[in-house]
């Protein structure tokens, strides 16, 4: 999918390797899908990689090229609460069920928090479309940005309809399905660990 800067140019992409070396397994989907998918759900036991203000702080630090300009770290409590409001409302997008109104409301009230408005200027020989942010708290920005994220992928049939579920067993990772015969949500881990799961299993069948 192709990421804007706050000035409406393309910004650089994140890349996978990129969020795997910061510790986060999936990333470089978009903002609200990566924000999602820091609840690792692939055992018994959730891992959250928000585990604290640094690991939160990292994950807004790798997203710098999608927030606006002025943007200031947000607390750890309100990066989850908004974290988990996405994930509860993309997970019920991906299976097809209705939208919970009460998340639906949360998301809405966070993108709230920072709103923008166009603006022209001339300098010279110099034209340039501008934002004006508006906002209570510098961590707004980084909140509403996510926020638009998600609404931007929720409200937008062709992106949602892309959105997939890992297929590895116990893995609820999600990911946008570039590609058609893409089945994970990455191809170093999960789909190493499937490849091999299946290579077992023809090198030694079960007894019949």
């Amino acid at each position: 999918m192709k990421r804007l800067d706050p000035a409406g140019g393309a910004s650089a992409r994140l890349t996978l390797a990129q969020a795997q070396a910061a510790g986060f397994p999936v990333g470089a989907e978009n903002l609200a899908v990566d924000l999602a998918d820091t609840l690792a759900r692939v055992t018994t036991s959730p891992v959250d990689l928000l585990r604290d203000q640094a690991a939160s702080d990292r994950f807004w630090e790798l997203h710098a090229g999608e927030l606006p300009v002025g943007w200031a770290f947000p607390p750890l409590a309100e990066t989850r609460r908004l974290r988990d409001v996405i994930r509860s409302l993309l997970d019920a997008a991906q299976q097809g069920m209705p939208l919970d109104e009460r998340a639906v409301h949360e998301l809405n009230a966070f993108a709230l928090a920072a709103s923008a408005s166009a603006q022209l200027t001339v300098q010279g020989a110099q034209v340039a479309r501008t934002e004006r942010w508006r906002y209570a708290r510098p961590a707004h920005l980084a909140l509403a940005a996510a926020a638009f994220s998600a609404i931007d992928t929720l409200g937008d049939p062709a992106i949602r309809s892309n959105l997939r579920q890992c297929a590895r067993p116990l893995c609820t990772m999600l990911f946008f399905r570039g590609d058609r015969r893409r089945r994970w949500c990455t191809p170093n881990t999960c789909g190493n660990r499937d490849r091999v799961a299946r290579h077992y299993r023809r090198r030694h069948p079960r007894p019949t």
